[in-house]
């Protein structure tokens, strides 16, 4: 039952974003911004950098891919869960920025 906001000039990321579908009411400010990326494990790898390892396993793909058609439409579920899994990345992601990601979730831009 929670509104969600992003503001101008603000980013919601990786986990955020995901959080951000679950809000009843969702608004995005012309330049606020929400990032999606592919799920994954964090690590160090044997130089101490950090390891990013997007093999999660296909049941908690399967599980977030249902999430997010259940917080938008099989349409919109379906092509958002196909854009993020292109960025196995903890910096980079698929941006949508104001109007636009307000007008992706069903909702109006504010």
């Amino acid at each position: 039952g929670a509104t969600v906001w992003v503001e101008s000039g603000q980013a919601c990321a990786s986990s955020c974003a995901v959080a951000f579908l679950g809000g009843q009411e969702r608004l995005v400010a012309e330049k606020g911004q929400i990032m999606f990326h592919a799920p994954y494990f964090s690590g160090k790898d044997e130089y101490g950098q950090r390891d990013i390892d997007c093999n999660v396993g296909e049941e908690s793909l399967n599980e977030l891919k249902d999430y997010y058609i259940s917080m938008t439409d099989k349409e919109t579920g379906e092509r958002l869960f196909e854009r993020t899994m292109w960025y196995c990345s903890a910096d980079n992601g698929w941006v949508v920025t104001g109007g636009a990601a307000a007008e992706l979730y069903g909702h109006e831009r504010c």
